[in-house]
């Protein structure tokens, strides 16, 4: 579905090239002149692949589209301009309604979780901070982790972890968790995931707290974690 060029290529998927259109007339315009340029463009008969309207049934002009390539995976990303001066403090969110070419898999990466498979969804856009969404034909798997049960204090424990290979870079967030439920920073952060494997390397020191430690992998794609158990001996 969404092969096309390399990875990391701001593309319109193969679909053609309405959307590039659109974000390069009505981008950044504003409401009305934005609204002017888009029915200028329909009547041209170029249309966007992801077109994006207002509760209204209206063109949702104030909405600049970002598409990102990634493998088999679709990222787009929606934010609003943020509106001229004067600007007043109150926030208000706008429904808009996203359209897609076929029905896919959605997922909200900044609310990691899964929206379900259809062709058309419903969005509240904040003025300020975006909304990115993954699409795929086909539902991501949750990751997977394997590794040592033990380790002594001193020694090193590796882990591998696996993502739905669609994406050809992912990326995961790893927490490595002490008996206590703490987070230890420098055993976590993010990990490239390249063919969907990856390896993180914990060095536990000496002074570590023994116990029974807890490393999570969260799927930055999909929002799906799991968990695994290490216990850690003196």
């Amino acid at each position: 579905m969404f092969a096309g060029p390399p990875t990391g290529a701001v593309t319109t998927f193969g679909f053609g090239k309405g959307q590039a259109v659109y974000a390069a007339f009505s981008g950044g315009l504003g409401q009305e002149d934005g609204g002017h340029i888009i029915e200028i463009l329909t009547a041209a008969g170029v249309q966007p692949d992801f077109p994006l309207a207002r509760s209204d049934g209206g063109p949702a002009s104030d909405v600049e589209t970002y598409i990102f390539e990634n493998g088999s995976i679709a990222i787009i990303a929606l934010l609003r301009d943020y509106p001229e001066p004067p600007v007043t403090l109150e926030r208000r969110s706008e429904s808009i309604v996203l359209g897609l070419p076929q029905p896919v898999n959605i997922y909200d990466i900044r609310a990691k979780r899964a929206l379900g498979r259809t062709d058309r969804l419903a969005l509240e856009l904040d003025p300020v901070e975006p909304v990115v969404l993954a699409l795929t034909e086909n539902p991501l798997a949750s990751p997977s982790i394997s590794g040592p049960q033990s380790v002594q204090l001193g020694a090193n424990a590796e882990f591998t972890i696996r993502t739905d290979a669609a994406p050809a870079v992912n990326m995961v967030h790893v927490d490595t968790i002490d008996p206590e439920g703490k987070t230890v920073a420098h055993y976590s952060g993010n990990l490239l995931v390249n063919a969907g494997k990856a390896t993180k390397l914990v060095p536990f020191a000496r002074n570590d707290q023994p116990g029974l430690w807890m490393i999570r992998v969260n799927d930055l794609l999909s929002g799906e974690a799991i968990m695994a158990e290490l216990t850690v001996e003196p």
